[in-house]
């Protein structure tokens, strides 16, 4: 609280320096009513602040790296941008070089957080500085308009218990009901079978939910997806709301559509959908099934692109293009009335960018830049459970313990406690929880948030050298870690939250490795690991999918993994 106060306070001062700046003094900005002062930069007639950075941390991952910084023109009064060529179908200007100061070459990165300093001027919202790029074609503005598919609530999608059940959610145990609500009909976890124990529980379309039952129960069980078509490292994963089917974004810019098969026990199919032409970093929906996925330019900026529910093609959203912004991570509220794309500078491994974006007009309404040791990597919404009366906000990853937290009222970044060590990847909050968890690429930790500061685990089962990324079960009942991948074996990880608060010294993980991982049908190379991964939503069988690679013939690897327990989903 102390450091929001001092944030809020540093927004004053800047506030009451914006209105006595007077008209003398200055660098003369033409088309603006007065001199930019030294904390701003003019740009497209107006003073925009901008960010002083801190010293250069860690360099950032290795996979998605940041170029040199690019010489940037002769100072003058009146930098005009230069047009430049970008691939893909619009063309992006080119932003103005940042005013970072150089890194000294000399100097030695630490991954150790920067020391305490003062409070950093916040840039105020400013407009994405990308306004005169062109409308979408009525083309694509048509498919803004495709129909949606079943709305996929909780309280009214998912797996039909019986064809002749109407009653489910009315807290009655109607005919083709297992259960509704707390109502049980007088099972529990030792009637079901389970001998440990455990707490029984009922799913919202009114069957058992025994994921709590029994030791060790509800085993991880794997199928190889087959791929023949996309010969990249796959990125990311995310599947449509309702279930029906994912979407995979590869590191050379393929996007996928996967569609489960009928069979339970069997793999689904692959098909491609389209390439975006720019390296693929995610993929994200909106709780309406439209789908966006962000890349980066490689000489710079980052790019966003729409593929409408049905997941057939993707369109570039040419409003929401960033010639500054290297994008990272695309997410959306919860309740979808806004999405955050998170990026870097393509010039500082220490300034980053946060641009909040309208999905109902496809436009930025807001850009932010903002200082931190490390590049940006990932960002998760959090809600009222952890920030109360401040309502929804983002916690921000960087590639090292430099964590921050965005306020959506009020735009505001403020530090978090991120103890020391390591390089941070992908993060994820528990759905509607009080706490979440942030891979570590470099060291094989989780680093968890509770008690108002982020912490690690000690003693995780088996992950190798490395976490990449945690996924949660829509519900929040369980979580999937992906983990290295060590002598034939990629390492898989589950938590299972017996509480609301995590419990650092019962901290609840179970392996569940993938073996073979070296061999037919995964042939991953010794250095393969699996990036990332996503549950399947409203499945009666709980399910999702794991991506990475490459394999020995240069495929991306697609692993579907699933509940083995006999109660829902078989052997």
């Amino acid at each position: 609280m102390r450091r929001i106060l001092a944030t809020l306070l540093v927004l004053a001062a800047l506030a009451a320096g914006a209105c006595g700046g007077g008209a003398s003094g200055g660098t003369p900005c033409p088309g603006s009513d007065r001199p930019c002062r030294s904390d701003e930069k003019c740009f497209q007639g107006r003073c925009i602040p901008y960010v002083v950075g801190k010293d250069p941390g860690k360099d950032p991952s290795p996979d998605l790296p940041v170029p040199d910084p690019e010489p940037g023109p002769e100072p003058g009064p009146d930098p005009v941008s230069e047009p430049q060529s970008e691939p893909g179908p619009e063309p992006v200007p080119e932003a103005l070089p940042e005013p970072v100061p150089e890194p000294d070459p000399a100097a030695e990165p630490s991954p150790e957080p920067a020391p305490d300093l003062e409070p950093e001027p916040v840039p105020e919202l400013i407009p994405d500085p990308s306004p005169d790029l062109p409308a979408p074609t009525d083309a694509e503005a048509d498919t803004r308009d495709a129909p949606l598919l079943p709305d996929p609530s909780a309280d009214e999608a998912g797996p039909s218990p019986d064809p002749g059940s109407t009653g489910c959610g009315n807290g009655q145990i109607d005919p083709g009901e297992e259960c509704d609500g707390s109502q049980l009909g007088g099972k529990s976890c030792n009637s079901l079978g389970y001998f440990g124990g455990g707490t029984l529980a009922c799913r919202a379309w009114c069957r058992f939910d025994t994921t709590l039952c029994g030791t060790n129960s509800h085993g991880i069980g794997y199928e190889a997806v087959p791929n023949l078509a996309v010969k990249s490292p796959w990125e990311d994963v995310a599947w449509h709301p309702s279930g029906q089917y994912a979407l995979l974004v590869a590191t050379d810019g393929t996007v996928a559509r996967y569609d489960p098969a009928p069979d339970p026990a069997a793999a689904g199919t692959l098909a491609t959908v389209g390439s975006l032409g720019c390296e693929g970093t995610r993929v994200a929906f909106t709780p309406a099934g439209v789908a966006y996925v962000t890349c980066m330019v490689s000489s710079g900026g980052g790019r966003l692109f729409r593929v409408p529910d049905g997941g057939e093609t993707a369109v570039e959203v040419a409003a929401a293009a960033s010639p500054t912004s290297r994008y990272v991570s695309v997410k959306f509220a919860p309740d979808g009335s806004f999405g955050l794309i998170h990026g870097r500078s393509k010039t500082s491994a220490y300034v980053n960018y946060l641009s909040r974006f309208d999905p109902s007009k496809e436009e930025v309404t807001s850009f932010q830049g903002y200082n931190a040791s490390y590049a940006a990597m990932d960002l998760t919404f959090v809600g009222e459970a952890v920030l109360g009366a401040y309502g929804i906000g983002a916690v921000l990853i960087h590639n090292g313990p430099d964590p921050k937290l965005w306020l959506a009222m009020s735009g505001e970044f403020s530090d978090m406690d991120g103890g020391a060590g390591g390089n941070w990847g992908r993060t994820a909050w528990r759905p509607g929880g009080q706490y979440g968890f942030a891979a570590n690429w470099s060291s094989g930790t989780v680093w968890f948030w509770t008690d108002q500061k982020w912490d690690y685990i000690f003693g995780l089962p088996g992950v190798g050298n490395a976490t990449t990324d945690i996924a949660w079960r829509p519900d929040g009942k369980r979580a999937v870690v992906t983990g290295d991948s060590w002598n034939g074996t990629q390492y898989v990880l589950e938590h299972r939250p017996k509480s609301d608060l995590f419990d650092k010294d019962a901290p609840d993980f179970l392996q569940w490795p993938l073996g073979g991982w070296d061999v037919q049908p995964y042939a991953a190379k010794s250095n393969t690991r699996l990036e990332a991964a996503a549950w399947r939503p409203l499945a009666q069988c709980d399910e999702g999918l794991m991506v990475g690679g490459p394999n020995m013939l240069g495929y991306g690897i697609v692993v579907r993994f699933r509940d083995s327990d006999p109660h829902d989903c078989g052997p």
